[in-house]
């Protein structure tokens, strides 16, 4: 057996009578499992809301829109798409329609938004259907209502409920009417927004409905080509004057997107303080471990073993407790993602957390910070062990042994 393998299986394997060596290694490992949970947990749960975001804008709506900024709708919508499109160099151009109306069911009346459907987005948003399907062209009165509308107006599909909207291509002299119209589908995108007030139909249906043309919009949107220059929504703006206002994504939701980026801010603080405490728990497990076996390294130092040899040895154990808590830790908290990403047992209160049920997302991003973060602590938390193994001297500590 050589002199490493001999002090490896001496740190590796107390004997029995070290209880306290063994709690105390214990608690080091609990202490960086925890550590690494809720470094998982935060960023995965940051990363869950920007997802969300990029996928609702995505599906429901168009990544960059163009609305008028002191005209309730564009009248006529050819000359901005005919710009639009010759500036993308593409065609890709939609156009879109919203409306704010009133919907009346079971005696209960909510404000919603009606919102056109092309048969493209009604595509993407398919998976997010809960119960029936989304309205298609030439539906009739079918129409998609959001969770959370559903539930205050006890809808579900089949039932028939009370559409009021103003209609005429002037909104601002718009006539109201009356429309009774049939739940065909409950959608559930996520964002209580969306699921508290929207109301799906057809855009065909929809410009049938507010007696509008082919061309009035109340928005143009369109998805950028990949290689798309990011000085093109500045030159967009510029080209397109201040009458026209240009959002992305991440503009379309502003509040949100400062909500998280409000978030982001402190959790570097309370992340650096959970792996301070856990690598003092690592400090605290290695000095136990180093005290316990002061005799045993006081002999292999007589027997030749050399500096880097001692200091090999406390790293090494020093990293196989940071890696066994990153990794029991990482097991623990992927598990938890995967159990609200499935069953979504944590709801919240959407209108102050935007959601009504906590989003999450599984990435490596978290396993690899955590790993780095595990490698780091183990260094560190090696430091002050391998100072004091380096300052034991044999003769003194075989004298009175």
């Amino acid at each position: 057996m050589t002199l490493v393998r001999f002090l490896a299986r001496l740190f590796r394997a107390p004997h029995q009578a070290d209880t306290f060596s063994r709690f105390t290694r214990l608690v080091a490992v609990t202490s960086v499992a925890l550590g690494t949970i809720a470094l998982i947990l935060a960023l995965s749960v940051l990363g869950g809301y920007g997802k969300l975001m990029d996928e609702t804008a995505e599906r429901l709506g168009m990544p960059v829109v163009v609305k008028p900024l002191f005209e309730p709708e564009i009248s006529d919508a050819r000359p901005l798409v005919q710009q639009i499109s010759r500036l993308l160099g593409s065609s890709d151009v939609e156009l879109l329609i919203q409306r704010q109306a009133l919907l009346r069911a079971h005696g209960v009346v909510d404000g919603v938004l009606l919102v056109g459907l092309s048969d493209e987005r009604a595509s993407r948003l398919t998976p997010l259907v809960l119960h029936g399907t989304l309205p298609l062209q030439g539906d009739g009165e079918s129409v998609c209502v959001g969770a959370t509308l559903a539930r205050r107006l006890s809808l579900s599909v089949g039932d028939t409920a009370l559409l009021y909207a103003a209609t005429g291509t002037n909104i601002s002299s718009a006539t109201p009417t009356m429309r009774p119209v049939v739940v065909r589908g409950i959608v559930q995108t996520g964002m209580d927004q969306h699921d508290a007030a929207a109301v799906l139909v057809a855009t065909s249906t929809l410009r049938t409905w507010l007696r509008i043309s082919d061309h009035q919009a109340s928005a143009v949107g369109f998805r950028p080509p990949s290689n798309t220059q990011p000085s093109f929504i500045d030159d967009l703006r510029a080209a397109l004057g201040p009458a026209m206002l240009v959002q992305t994504t991440r503009e379309q939701y502003a509040s949100m997107e400062a909500w998280i980026a409000l978030q982001r801010e402190p959790i570097p603080i309370v992340l650096g303080l959970i792996s301070v405490v856990a690598m003092f728990a690592v400090v605290a497990a290695l000095l136990i471990a180093a005290t316990e076996k002061v005799r045993h390294i006081a002999i292999l130092r007589t027997m030749g073993a050399t500096t880097g040899t001692i200091v090999w040895l406390v790293l090494q154990q020093s990293l196989r407790v940071t890696a066994t808590g990153a990794l029991v830790g990482s097991g623990l908290g992927y598990t938890l993602l995967w159990v609200q990403k499935t069953f979504s047992l944590i709801t919240l209160d959407g209108a102050v957390y935007f959601v009504s049920v906590l989003p999450v997302e599984i990435s490596a991003l978290p396993l690899i910070t955590v790993g780095g973060t595990a490698v780091v602590l183990g260094v560190a938390a090696s430091l002050a062990p391998i100072a004091i193994a380096l300052r034991i001297r044999p003769a003194a500590v075989l004298q009175f042994r």
